[in-house]
């Protein structure tokens, strides 16, 4: 659980955009949207501070702002489809999910993607035009915001006209209301990236490892030259790898209580087939569909989080109907509460130690290391963390200018040391930051018995020589 001040990349980019808006640049972030920069930057106008690490705290406030705000609009949206017991029941156990509570500390697009799309969805449940325009007009909101907020529009658009049977005309002045958010944003990254859907390395799908989609060394693989290259069989395989993470991180974020009573729900859904369940159903499958695209190569587990909430609501729907009685209801209520709460603190007594214990340790480092470092550095475990409070300026998330001057940072794909090291020079690389544990345990090697490549590295920094326990070293490329 990361609830230090030191920022992944992620929500780090996200900080940055946001104090370029404040600088009057409003382009377009290569690899993500930038709803979420977009409204923080009025905040961060009146916060007026110097320096990036005193806006961290300010971005998971409001994250965790959005988080709350999202319980009550859950409630009442599991209100359409449960009775008050069962509402709040369900609410329960998603404001209590330990992953919502840790995702709500991070500074990410999470807790304000999911109130919109509580609030859009109990929009659509109106059936009536202002309902549609208003639902509408907020997935133009979700896609600046995810881009994945685009199929929260298909999923509206087929639901009112497939479903709901929605006038023609309501839903046409849905569509206007959506398109006056979506062309500013295709027309502006069609202009500045060449294409509309190009989030440069987030666009790389068709990647085997992992590791290549963020490599600068590493060319981006078109359907076409996977398919020449994989065929029928290899094609599948890459196919079940996703469904297999997928599966995975499903059974983790469906903790055991949703899990067990989803089956039951489905099942009521089936006998039922009201047209609201039905909404709700051919909602999840619509937005859940991309991910079988984008998960086998770049699938994180906080992606499907959005999902979470409407099967919490799909679970409930079949207990609901199943115990009638108000006795049993209020029961089952404070034992899913009390089970919820057990299952934090064992959810959190073994995670991995807080970050935050390594903050002060980072922030020595960084400072230090700002003040030796001028170039481009090849990082394999995260070294932009250490930076990030130091940060004066940006160009783009990428580039980032510091106190001393110009240090960049990237990522060289290899299989071995030699073509690592050969690529870092071919691609203008200055330094290679390391730790204890990298992604390739060839770096391992550098960082346990760095002696061994004095020829090639000079050492510039080691942690433990300043007595941090941070475990990582620099060393500039001869």
């Amino acid at each position: 659980m990361n609830v230090s001040p030191f920022m992944g990349s992620d929500p780090f980019g996200y900080l940055l955009k946001s104090r370029e808006i404040l600088t009057g640049d409003w382009s377009q972030m290569k690899t993500h949207a930038m709803g979420w920069s977009i409204i923080m930057a009025p905040f961060f106008y009146f916060w007026n501070m110097s320096e990036n690490f005193q806006y961290m705290p300010l971005q998971m406030t409001l994250s965790i702002i959005f988080s709350l705000l999202s319980v009550p609009l859950f409630y009442l949206l599991a209100k359409k489809y449960l009775s008050e017991i069962m509402a709040l029941a369900a609410t329960s156990v998603y404001a209590l999910s330990p992953l919502m509570i840790e995702n709500s500390l991070l500074g990410l697009t999470e807790p304000a993607f999911m109130s919109i799309s509580f609030l859009a969805f109990m929009l659509l449940l109106k059936k009536n035009r202002l309902g549609i325009i208003l639902a509408f007009f907020l997935s133009g909101v979700a896609f600046w915001l995810r881009t994945n907020g685009l199929f929260f529009f298909i999923a509206y658009f087929l639901i009112a006209w497939l479903i709901f049977k929605i006038p023609k005309k309501d839903i046409v002045l849905g569509i206007i209301f959506f398109l006056i958010l979506f062309i500013p944003y295709v027309v502006q990254r069609s202009i500045q990236f060449g294409s509309v859907f190009n989030y440069g390395s987030v666009s790389r799908y068709f990647h085997n490892d992992y590791r290549t989609v963020w490599a600068e060394n590493y060319p981006t693989i078109t359907l076409s030259q996977f398919w020449q290259e994989n065929g029928l069989a290899g094609s599948v395989a890459f196919l079940l790898k996703g469904l297999k993470k997928l599966i995975t991180h499903f059974r983790v974020i469906l903790y055991p209580l949703t899990m067990m009573l989803l089956p039951l729900g489905l099942w009521q859904v089936y006998k039922k087939r009201k047209p609201e369940i039905v909404a709700l159903i051919l909602f999840c499958l619509i937005t859940f569909a991309p991910l079988f695209l984008f998960y086998p190569a770049q699938g994180n587990m906080r992606h499907l989080y959005f999902l979470l909430p409407f099967l919490i609501i799909l679970a409930f729907y079949g207990l609901d109907e199943f115990l009638n009685k108000k006795i049993i209801q209020s029961l089952l209520l404070i034992g899913i509460i009390f089970t919820c709460v057990v299952y934090i603190q064992f959810f959190f007594f073994y995670q991995k130690p807080l970050n935050a214990a390594n903050a002060p340790e980072q922030a020595q480092e960084g400072q230090y290391l700002v003040h030796i470092i001028k170039g481009k550095i090849a990082e394999d475990a995260s070294s932009m963390q250490v930076f990030t409070p130091h940060i004066k300026y940006i160009k783009n998330t990428n580039n980032a200018t510091y106190s001393n001057g110009e240090i960049s940072f990237s990522y060289i794909w290899a299989t071995d040391f030699t073509t690592y090291l050969n690529e870092a020079k071919k691609y203008n690389f200055t330094h290679i930051f390391v730790r204890k544990k990298n992604a390739y345990s060839f770096l391992d090697e550098v960082y346990e018995n760095s002696t061994k490549y004095d020829k090639l590295l000079t050492k510039v920094y080691d942690s433990e020589e300043f007595g941090l326990n941070t475990k990582a070293k620099v060393f500039k490329i001869k």
